[in-house]
């Protein structure tokens, strides 16, 4: 009886578990998402900073 408890708690958990990397996965994608973003942002800052220091430079 108590090994079928466990067994079913046991179970319960895996499915937790499961939810998690699902959740996880998610997350992975959203954080994936964040980073291009970031990545872009950064690669606009570069392009304003270089035109600065040009029009800085020229006049």
């Amino acid at each position: 009886m108590i090994g079928l408890v466990a067994f079913m708690v046991g179970r319960r958990g895996d499915m937790i578990g499961h939810a998690v990397f699902k959740g996880g996965r998610q997350g992975d994608l959203i954080g994936h998402a964040v980073f291009m973003v970031g990545r872009q942002g950064n690669m606009i800052g570069r392009r304003t900073l270089s035109y600065e220091i040009n029009y800085f430079y020229h006049n």
